[in-house]
């Protein structure tokens, strides 16, 4: 044990005036080996000499000590010993107590405000969720009344279809026997079709025969209007009727009974003016 200290508990320390020595030596080595080793002996006397002649923050901010650290370093240092500003040791704990009372308490309602604050968060951030989820709501309900309009226009439809179903049916029926009928008429129709065509291919060595015929008749025709188009040899002296041919002779004696139209004919003739071939008797 160091002379003059007595440590009842880890966070309890009583030492006399003459003993800082040996105190800054136990903070050093036991307490706080990080933070007291920037603390000498002259340290610790200025910082017990400037207690009621400096505030506290004041000391500790030069220092770079902590404000528990400081009231413990002053109640530590006596506790019967007066210091400037006429506190002693004890008073000196008893106002380190209410300070540390009253810093619990600040940390408290600082802990407790905040707790409060990140309530308030909370909330906002839930209740604009909420905002958000009852949007949302209101989008579901309008797209459901949507859909129940729709539903309802669909049902009023497939009410009206079944209304109709009874009609297209009777449609449906005499639709069937009109196509039954149709396709007899077009069965008929195709019967006829085919007699036809044997009728037409029959027909049709009649009408190549008959072609014939008629080009025959043509070609002497033909053959006839050339033999009647070449003019006649003169009559021989002992002709009686002088420089007629025998055609004038029958022309004349066929149009002695004829209308005037051919008696003009044949004086045409006997001038010997060429007579058209609409004037002509006999086959052309």
């Amino acid at each position: 044990m160091i002379a003059g200290v007595d440590y009842p508990s880890r966070n309890t320390i009583i030492v006399t005036h003459r003993d800082l020595f040996f105190l800054l030596f136990f903070l050093r080595h036991y307490y706080m080996p990080n933070k007291a080793s920037y603390l000498s002996y002259m340290d610790v006397e200025n910082i017990i000499s400037l207690r009621g002649v400096q505030k506290p923050s004041e000391i500790a901010s030069r220092y770079k000590i902590g404000l528990t650290r400081l009231y413990k370093i002053w109640t530590d240092a006596s506790p019967n010993k007066k210091f400037p500003g006429g506190f002693t040791g004890t008073q000196a704990g008893k106002k380190l107590t209410e300070v540390a009372k009253k810093l619990t308490e600040e940390n408290n309602q600082r802990a407790e405000i905040s707790k409060i604050q990140e309530e308030f968060n909370s909330l906002q951030g839930l209740a604009s969720k909420t905002r958000d989820n009852i949007k949302q709501k209101q989008q579901q309900v309008q797209n459901m009344m949507a859909r129940y309009k729709l539903l309802q226009q669909q049902q009023q439809q497939i009410q009206e279809l079944l209304t109709m179903i009874p009609d297209n049916e009777q449609q449906l029926k005499t639709l069937t026997t009109q196509k039954d009928q149709q396709q007899k008429t077009i069965d008929e129709l195709n019967l006829k079709i085919a007699e036809n065509k044997k009728t037409i291919e029959n027909q049709t060595i009649n009408n190549a025969q008959l072609q014939k015929i008629i080009d025959d008749n043509d070609t002497i025709e033909q053959g006839l209007n050339e033999i009647l188009s070449k003019p006649q040899p003169s009559a021989p002296k002992h002709w009686p009727y002088g420089d007629k041919s025998v055609e004038q002779i029958l022309t004349e004696n066929l149009l002695k009974d004829k209308p005037a139209d051919a008696v003009k004919t044949s004086k045409k003739k006997s001038r010997g003016e060429q007579i058209p071939a609409s004037d002509k008797v006999g086959p052309k």
